[in-house]
């Protein structure tokens, strides 16, 4: 239709689109080895709706993770959700319930985070020394309530990538991959 569309973290192919994205994949990749490299074997990951590639990309990076380094996945650590602090609080809950609970968890945003950091104090247990949590975006929250791994997806050079893109004489389909940065709390 001649208009020029930007997004941001859409990763599906096929669609004609100027596509600013963060390298989410690498990124959780990089943080389950993290997890994987300290010696946890029992790692879930809560995800986002299965309908966002963003969170699709993300739970690869997890099974990228797991895969390549030897680790089972079991689907009792797996949980899709809403990416809304509600969700995380509910979905960590069913992993605590679990005969077996895992001693990491990988959250698809930081308000899944939240959520899961008060289903964890609310069982009794603490943050970081009992359950690590990491999380996506480095939202300012309190630190000494929700010290947990987040990755930054330095949106600062996303907004001024979109501004270049839309400000162009000429819409093409292409794709720029704006690198993130793993912050270890």
């Amino acid at each position: 239709m001649n208009k020029c569309v930007v997004v941001y973290n859409y990763f599906e192919k096929g669609v004609s689109v100027a596509r600013v994205n963060n390298d989410e994949r690498h990124l959780y990749k990089k943080m389950t080895e993290m997890f994987i490299d300290a010696g946890h074997t029992k790692i879930a990951c809560i995800n986002g709706v299965n309908l966002f590639s963003e969170s699709v990309e993300r739970y690869m990076g997890y099974q990228d993770a797991m895969i390549t380094n030897d680790q089972y996945i079991e689907n009792k650590y797996i949980r899709w959700g809403d990416m809304t602090p509600e969700s995380g609080y509910a979905l960590t809950k069913e992993l605590l319930a679990l005969p077996d609970p895992p001693t990491t968890i990988i959250c698809v945003n930081d308000g899944v985070v939240i959520g899961a950091c008060d289903a964890i104090e609310e069982a009794g247990l603490t943050v970081g020394k009992d359950i690590i949590l990491s999380g996506h975006d480095n939202c300012v929250m309190p630190e000494d309530k929700y010290l947990v791994t987040t990755i930054d997806p330095d949106y600062e050079s996303v907004g001024k990538k979109i501004v270049e893109l839309l400000r162009r004489d000429t819409w093409i389909d292409d794709e720029f991959i704006i690198p993130g940065k793993l912050i270890i709390r």
